[in-house]
């Protein structure tokens, strides 16, 4: 059985022990909602420094749009199997990011209500590895899946609130259903 807690990392800011919040990350998440916080203070005491950078930002991006595409474009184009073999890969290594991908992509495809911030990671943690649906623990990532409480086809957002760990073969049976 997996455990997603058991990968701890050295916050490089309180230099505590604590578990990882990302694969690539190197800072806790309460140092990271205290980072988060103390931006958004700054921010909101500044709101003409927020819009200027917004549009320096936009403007950046827009000048560069079409030259960065076309770089990226012609990379795939000279090496395809390079990139598909990259990114089979990536699935294989990441299933739970792939659905949690596939599960968002699906949400903002019907144009459901998307919170930001869905940490698949806390929900694992908050559900203790067990199926909210049969009620028996979860044995490999294989059979991980999330299920929204109340379906997206049905009126259900997208959020860590409406979001529960389930086997994948119980969450395909449960289907659209309540």
């Amino acid at each position: 059985m997996f455990d997603p807690s058991v990968v701890t990392v050295i916050c490089s800011h309180c230099e505590e022990e604590k578990p990882r919040v990302r694969k690539w990350s190197r800072v806790c998440r309460e140092c990271i909602r205290e980072q988060d916080n103390a931006r958004y203070q700054r921010e909101k005491e500044n709101p003409e420094y927020v819009r200027k950078n917004r549009e320096r930002a936009r403007a950046y991006y827009e000048t560069r749009k079409q030259e960065v595409g076309e770089y990226w474009k012609k990379r795939y184009r000279e090496n395809p199997t390079h990139y598909k073999e990259k990114t089979k890969k990536w699935r294989r290594e990441h299933p739970l990011e792939f659905r949690a991908q596939g599960a968002l992509r699906k949400a903002r495809t019907i144009r459901a209500v998307v919170r930001d911030g869905v940490d698949y990671l806390e929900i694992l943690i908050r559900d203790k590895l067990v199926c909210k649906l049969c009620n028996v623990s979860i044995q490999s990532k294989a059979e991980v899946s999330f299920d929204h409480i109340i379906p997206i086809s049905r009126g259900g957002e997208h959020s860590m609130a409406n979001l529960q760990l389930a086997h994948l073969s119980c969450n395909m049976h449960k289907g659209a259903s309540i």
